[in-house]
Formats: C-alpha cells, structure tokens, sequence
C-alpha cells in the first residue's frame, strides 16, 4: 500500500515544513492520517482540511526511534496487531505520547526520517533565512536555544519583512534604550519582583475560550456578570421561598392558638358563673368559704391574663420571623451586586502568531486602534504621551440599565532579562497609582520568535467585576485577532492574486494602486511631519480590512448570480430590499458570529453523541443527543457526488425541490433582507396526527471561505417573534441551533461531504411516536436529495445553450 501522496512539500532547509499522508497508530488503532512537521512539531489530523489537530509533540525534547526490519533491541516497537504489508517503522514518544508510522515504501520512509532529524537536532537559528550572530541567542538546558528577540534581531526583522511567511512588521521605537516611556531602574525592579510574586503564585483555571487561559488565585472564582446575577436570582428565590413557609408555619400557629383561647375563655366564664351562684348560699354563713371564693376567682382572672398573653405570642413570631425576607434585594441596582466574590488576582495567557513586541505594543498604545479591540470601550482620549482616558459602557444583564466607567491609564515599557530569556513588559498603571497596576509580559514561543506569548495580570475589584466583567479578557482575544487580521490582510493583496476571483483581482488592483498614489503624495508633502503619517495608519487599515472583507463575500455571491436569480423572479429578488441596520440587527450580526463557531466546535466535537443510524451501504452516519437544555439534537454526516452549483439550487429552491426531499414542510418565505448573505425567513411544517402545525421564525447565513467550504447557520432570537404574526391554530416553535457544513473533498474530486446538525424545540407536548420519526427521517431525506442533485445537474446541462 502506498503511503505517499501527492504535494508533498520538499524541506529545502532544516526548518522547512514537511507534510503527507501516512499510516500511524495511536495506542492500539492504525488509522491513515494527514501529518505535517513545522517549526519542530509534529502533528496530525483527520484530513489536510480539518481545523481541529488531534496530537502535537515537540520533536526536540521526544524520542525519536528508526526500524528498517520492524525489530527494535527492547522489541517494543511491533506488536502482533501490526499490518504486515509494513516493514518499515518511525516511533515518536514523549512523556503523554506514543505515535508509529508505518511505510511500505523506503522512499517514503527515508523523506520522513530525513525531516525528522533536521527538525529534531537543529533550532530555528539553522535556518539561512535567519542570518543573526551567536549572541543573539542564550542557552537553554545545555542543548535547547531560545531566539532573544534583542532591538538589532527586531531591526533585521524589519528589514527581511517576512513576506514569505505571510505578515509584515511597522516600526515602531517603544522599547529602543532612549524611548522617553521606558521604566527607570527602580521601577523596573519593582516590577520584576512583582512578577516574580506572581509566579510564585499557585493559579487555578477558571475559563479557557477564544483561546486565551485564564486563572485566578484562588478556586471558586466567577468573571461572567450574568452568572453572578443568576446566582443572586437563585439566592432571592431560595429565601422567599423560606421566608413564605416560615409565614406560613407562623399563621398556622397563631390560628390554632385563637381557637384554644376562645375554648379556654369559655370554660372559664362557665366555671365563674358556678361559683357565684355556690357563693350565695355560703356568703353570710362561712367567711372562710368566702374567702376560698374570692382566692379562686383571682387565680382564674389571672390564667385568662395568661391565655390572652399567649395569643399575642403568634403575632410577636410574625414579626420576627417576616423580617427574614429580603425586600431590598429585588432592586435591580443592587441586584448585580448581591453576590459578587471578593477582590481577587487574574492571570490571562495567550500566543499571537506572526508578530512582534512591537506591534503589541503599538496596538495598545494608538487610541484609534485600540477601538478595534478594546470590548465595550466607548472613547478614548490622549492625555499626553502614552497616557489615556478611556472610557467604558456595559449594559446590565438583568435591569438593561448602562454602567459607565473610567479609567486613566499610562504605559511604560522595558526590555529586560527575565526567566531565562528575553522578556518585554508593559505596565499599565491605572488611575494614578490608585488601583493596582496591570502588567502585559511578552515572551518567545520555544524557538519560534514570530510566536509570542503575552501574558496578563491583573487585580479584579468589586468595582470592574461589576462595571466590565468578562470583557476584560474578550479584549485580550481580541487584541490577538486584531493583530493577526491587520498582518493577514496586509499580505492578502500579493498572495490571492493567483486564486481570487475577477472582481477580486479588481480589487487588488485598485489597493495597489491606492498605495502607490499614498507614496507619490508622501513624496511631495515631504514637510508633513511623522506623527501625523502614523495616524493615517489606522484609517488605511480599516479601508483595506473592510474592502477585503467584503470583496470576500462578493466572490460566492458573483459566482452564483445566474442561478440565483433562476430560483428567485427578478421581481422578487429586487422586492426584498436591504433594511436599515439598527442596533438591535447588530447584535443579531454579533450572535450569527457567535453560532459560527459555535456550529464548528459542535461538529469537531462529537464524543457524547449516540449513533442513531449508521449505513455503511449508503454512506449516511447519524447520531443524537439531549442539549443541556433538555432538547434533542440531530447531527448528520455524508458525501455525496455533486457541484457546489447543484447542490445549493437542491437546497435553497424551496417551492421545486423541498417539497420532495422533505415530507414535513409546507411553505416558507423570506421576511426580510440584512444583506446578501443574511435573511429573516418564516418556515412552517404540516400538522402530524394529532399534533398541530409548527411554524418557526429563522435567522439564516452562509458564507464561503478561500478553500470553497460553504457554511449555513441557522438560530433563533426572541426579538425577532413580533416582526410577524403568529398564526391561528398553529404553534410556534424554536431553533436554537442549525447548520449546514459543504466540504469539497480533494481525495475524491466531484464529492463533496455534507454535516448537518439540528437542534429544534416543537413547544407543547409531541408524543414520542410523532417525535421519534421526524428526528430518524432525517437520514433518509438524505438518499432523496442525492437524486435531485443529479436532476438538478441534468436540467442545467440541459439549459445550457448546444455549441455549433
């Protein structure tokens, strides 16, 4: 069996990447696998195309074993499940991994050893393409090296631009020696001694989204706002309800004690009237009697004193006990606060790609910048050099109402050896010195110097829990994405040519044209000074960023003009007209985001589903689960044989081919147009049995990207249930989550793979012989759709003008 595929890339130097399909084994299973070696990893993955990487070990600190014959001296290489058609082996191990690849081919095996070993015994510093001098580097555990990103390493750095990499560096001077915001001596020390004290700390995981980590110093710590304020919710129910049931006991009691007080006074009055009709007869006759009488008359007024103190007793406990609810917490101004933690220390970690100090440092420090990443910033103002006044709003979860805050921030930088390696620190002192400082800490990744490593402290007061939150951390992902984006983007232009489609190349064109115009003016305004050419940098970005991003989504939709307007009448597709964005669309663009990646870590991460239906014959898999909310949830996988072109005509032609591949439904239509890729439709399904019909109001978006996968996303918001009535005798249900993911396979060309995941809630009881099947009918819809993709295909082969 070949192991070997086609495009595999050559390593010209010793850190050239190295990449192919092979055969390995992973604990007892041989799987066939995409593998690559880069930067001196080696990782593998399903397929070329899958984002998600199953195992990355660092060649330099793992073992490395060679077989040519199969047999190793400790003989722990070839197990007796190993395939015999191999004889060939390459054991890597670490101290979590044990990985072996398998060849049938020595020309294979020896191109995979041969990258191995240039990987695994040099460092990045072998490379020509980084000519630097010995002391540029520090040793490391004897054999390791680290780069030390010194200003002469940055200056090359500037120099080379590292086009063929795909980022680009600015200058920027905010580390140089004679930068005026650089930290003095003192100062420096002081911060080295508190870093120090922070990594003496013992820190506790506490959220890992976006990619970055985040810690706390201690365990139990919460930084969303909305969980606090549902916690506080559950606190208040938890004490009403306890508050109600001690009312409740108490009224009992005070009733009960009514009754036998009344028994009691009644007895007593009846006892009274017998001895003053037994004192009439023994009045004048016996004084002793007479005064026995009077005696029992005084114990018995007193026992009612007694009995009618009791009966107060009740009311005492009411009042009491009806001081335990908390009338005060349902005031949604102090509701936010109600269980907010204690002031605690934060630790946040993450790794920005292709980039420099410099630039971190850049970002940070440009007002007009930083309003690209800084989340629920409102305004940032410049108070001198490097010294701002910025300016936050969030909204409150619960009561909608705005909270504002401030801070007065001022950055200074150093350079300096820390840990072992060159370290770069910014310190963002807040409000003059009266909060606690915050401190960025830039380091190198391994012996990779364009991977840096920023790391965040920072101390979490009541204060900012309250006012921002978890947006403090969103805004260090952001930074990172920021970054990256405005480095991708400026290569974009020398890099799509070959790929871009016609009105794409267009745009490149103009771009390019656009910056040399900008070098031609800089030449004859040569008196402008550099300050103000460094503020036009922000505002060239955002012009490039957003043309690129929307000649991004003008691609699929120019391709597939023609056709659209096959499906949809001219007079139709011109009627549905653009609305107005208001904010209430932005955060419905924010959440279309958000179910992205929701979709895409849903369909990389299948392990708690349960197989509903698996055909080996036919190719479908289908699985199922229950949603934390209680929901069923479908997820299906399969190929099928078709072009992009067809299969998307099947899919959004609703009134020619729905019909027939989906039993269910009974019409649908749009309601309105958010632009060229993001709609508001109304879909309803037909009545089963005994069970009305459903009707459901759905956000849908697609989008393709660069490699021609196709992304459907499909959610519910109730905002939108009042932009169109509900209909009589019909129920409305919910989606919360859908999607449609069109992968074209390159192992099979004219295949593409096709995962659809559903997530519906049909409101009301559904008995289970309704709901069972309309989940499993999903699969067989699939086997109907294959079928009308080759009718589609046939009909517009058939369109199709004949050539003379």
């Amino acid at each position: 069996m070949n192991t070997s595929q086609s495009g595999v890339i050559k390593h010209t130097s010793p850190n050239s990447p190295f990449e192919g399909q092979v055969v390995l084994k992973r604990r007892s299973v041989w799987v066939k696998r995409y593998a690559k070696i880069e930067c001196g990893i080696f990782s593998y993955k399903k397929s070329k195309h899958d984002a998600r990487t199953n195992v990355a070990i660092e060649l330099q600190s793992a073992k490395v074993k060679y077989s040519l014959t199969g047999k190793t001296s400790r003989n722990d290489l070839i197990q007796e499940h190993d395939p015999a058609q191999y004889n060939m082996f390459i054991q890597i191990k670490n101290a979590h991994e044990t990985i072996v690849l398998a060849f049938d081919r020595e020309a294979d095996y020896q191109q995979w050893r041969s990258a191995m070993d240039s990987h695994a015994s040099s460092t990045i510093k072998d490379d020509p393409f980084f000519s630097f001098n010995e002391r540029d580097c520090t040793a490391v555990e004897g054999k390791q090296a680290s780069v030390r990103l010194t200003s002469e390493f940055l200056q090359m750095l500037n120099q080379n631009q590292f086009t063929g990499y795909g980022y680009a560096y600015r200058k920027c001077s905010k580390f140089s020696l004679s930068g005026s915001s650089n930290m003095a001596d003192s100062e420096l020390r002081q911060v080295k001694e508190r870093l120090t004290a922070f990594n003496k700390m013992e820190w506790h995981l506490i959220d890992g989204r976006d990619g970055v980590l985040v810690y706390s110093d201690r365990r139990g710590v919460n930084i969303s706002r909305t969980k606090l304020v549902n916690e506080a919710l559950l606190k208040i129910a938890e004490n009403k309800r306890h508050g109600k049931g001690l009312q409740e006991r108490a009224t009992n009691s005070h009733t009960r004690v009514q009754l036998f007080g009344v028994i009691g006074l009644t007895i007593i009055y009846g006892a009274l009237n017998i001895l003053r009709y037994f004192s009439r007869f023994f009045y004048v006759h016996s004084p002793a009697i007479k005064k026995y009488v009077l005696t029992a008359i005084v114990i018995l007024a007193l026992k009612i004193l007694h009995s009618l103190r009791i009966i107060q007793i009740p009311k005492i406990q009411i009042k009491n006990k009806s001081a335990v609810v908390p009338s005060a917490v349902a005031d949604p101004n102090t509701l936010s606060r109600f269980s907010l933690k204690d002031e605690f220390q934060l630790k946040a970690t993450t790794v920005i790609n292709f980039t420099n100090p410099e630039e971190i440092a850049l970002a940070l420090t440009n007002e007009k910048s930083r309003a690209y990443w800084d989340v629920e910033l409102a305004s940032a103002q410049r108070k001198g050099e490097d010294s701002y006044l910025l300016a936050y709003v969030s909204v409150d979860p619960f009561s909608g109402r705005h909270i504002q805050y401030q801070e007065a921030v001022r950055y200074t930088f150093a350079e300096t050896f820390f840990n072992q390696q060159t370290t770069y620190i910014i310190k963002e002192s807040v409000n003059g010195g009266q909060e606690e400082d915050r401190y960025y800490e830039i380091q190198s990744v391994g012996n990779r110097p364009a991977f840096l490593r920023v790391t965040l402290y920072s101390k979490i007061t009541k204060q900012m829990l309250e006012s921002r939150g978890v947006a403090l951390i969103k805004s260090l992902a952001a930074l990172k994405n920021f970054i990256q984006a405005s480095n991708s983007i400026a290569t974009m232009p020398s890099t799509a040519a070959t790929t871009a489609a016609p009105a794409f190349q267009s745009s490149q064109q103009s771009a390019e044209n656009q910056v040399q115009d900008d070098e031609i003016n800089r030449g004859e305004h040569e008196e402008v000074k550099e300050v103000e050419e460094e503020q036009k940098i922000p505002n060239q970005l955002e012009e490039v960023k957003e043309s690129m991003i929307q000649n991004r989504k003008n691609i699929y939709y120019e391709r597939y003009r023609d056709y659209l307007h096959q499906i949809m009448s001219k007079e139709q597709w011109e009627g549905l007209q653009v609305k107005e964005l208001t904010s209430v669309h932005e955060r419905w663009f924010k959440k279309r985001d958000a179910k992205r990646r929701e979709l895409d870590d849903t369909l990389n991460n299948t392990t708690d589903w349960k197989d509903l239906y698996h055909n080996a014959k036919d190719g479908v898999q289908s699985w199922e689960r229950t949603t934390d909310d209680g929901f069923k949830a479908t997820l299906v996988n399969f190929d099928i044989e078709a072009d992009m072109e067809d299969l998307l005509t099947v899919v959004s032609d609703n009134n020619k081919y729905r019909h027939i591949y989906d039993s269910s439904y009974q019409e649908g239509h749009t309601i309105e147009r958010y632009d060229n890729h993001f709609c508001l439709a109304y879909t309803r399904i037909k009545k089963v049995s005994i069970v009305n019909s459903r009707e459901f109001l759905i956000f849908t978006s697609w989008d393709v990207d660069e490699q021609g996968i196709v992304r459907i996303v499909c959610f519910q918001d109730d905002e939108a249930e009042t932009l169109y009535p509900r209909s009589s005798n019909i129920v409305r249900g919910k989606i919360p989550m859908a999607g449609w993911l069109y992968t074209p396979l390159a192992e099979k060309p004219g295949f593409i793979n096709i995962q659809y995941l559903v997530t519906t809630d049909f409101a009301g009881n559904v008995p289970n012989f309704v709901l069972i099947p309309a989940y499993r009918e999903n699969s067989k819809k699939i086997l109907i759709m294959r079928e009308l993709v080759k009718q589609a295909k046939a009909e517009r082969l058939a369109a199709k003008p004949q050539k003379a």
